[in-house]
């Protein structure tokens, strides 16, 4: 049992924290967090006073860690909400990923219930199982070679270098083509114009900018979310997500 890592408030959150240990690995801590919908993100300070105290002793332990549960809280309106975009930034700002992406509530449309794992090391299956025993979805995580001494196939991992970017020459190139014929507008599918607009684009940026291998490190400092999301990382693996 990790008692020092709930975050229990009466009335508001509960949760349950426990550390599995493996004989051929580091352990791992599961954690399952409950918060009453009534129970405002903020007020009692739901994110900074308990969420994030718990995810920073995560952190600073260096292990991998699943969370899951039912957070009352919309992961589809992190763009929208201020209280759904705090939570999103708490989780991710120390490397916590959510794997359900579709709603797990039907009636509402929402993502109240997820999991979420700070390790990108593994091929995963994740989703909602349809059965509704209660008015929620049922979500799982499946972490190919998770219990395995080797967990990961070889991977290659790949960044465009901009090192030698000539921006005026990119532009000029942009500028003259003919992108009512290269999205084909006339044909009214979406789908085609977006297709042929990102393929020249594309294109261009192999020649301008080349993708360059990179080590694994360097690939997993790229994933934190304070570097800029416009740094384009391309990965090869023999088998594929």
């Amino acid at each position: 049992m990790r008692n020092d890592l709930n975050i229990n408030s009466p009335g508001n959150h509960e949760s349950i924290f426990i550390e599995v240990q493996f004989p051929k690995r580091k352990n791992v801590i599961i954690g399952c967090i409950y918060r009453h919908p009534s129970s405002p993100i903020s007020i009692p300070d739901f994110v900074k006073l308990h969420l994030g105290p718990t995810m920073q002793t995560i952190s600073s332990e260096n292990k991998q860690c699943m969370l899951m549960g039912d957070f009352n809280v919309d992961s589809l309106k992190i763009n929208t909400n201020g209280e759904s975009n705090e939570f999103y930034n708490e989780l991710s700002s120390n490397l916590f990923t959510p794997y359900i992406l579709e709603p797990t509530q039907l009636q509402s449309k929402t993502i109240i219930d997820n999991i979420f794992f700070n390790s990108l090391e593994y091929q995963s299956y994740s989703g909602n199982i349809l059965i509704e025993i209660s008015d929620h979805l049922l979500q799982f995580l499946i972490l190919e070679g998770f219990v395995k001494e080797k967990s990961l196939p070889e991977m290659n991992f790949y960044k465009r270098d901009f090192s030698k970017f000539n921006e005026r020459e990119f532009i000029e190139n942009v500028l003259t083509m003919d992108w009512n014929n290269i999205c084909n507008l006339n044909a009214n599918d979406s789908n085609l114009s977006c297709n042929n607009f990102f393929n020249t684009i594309s294109y261009l940026l192999d020649e301008y900018a080349p993708f360059k291998k990179i080590t694994k490190n360097k690939y997993m400092l790229m994933l934190k979310p304070w570097i800029s999301k416009e740094i384009l990382v391309k990965c090869k693996k023999e088998t594929p997500y």
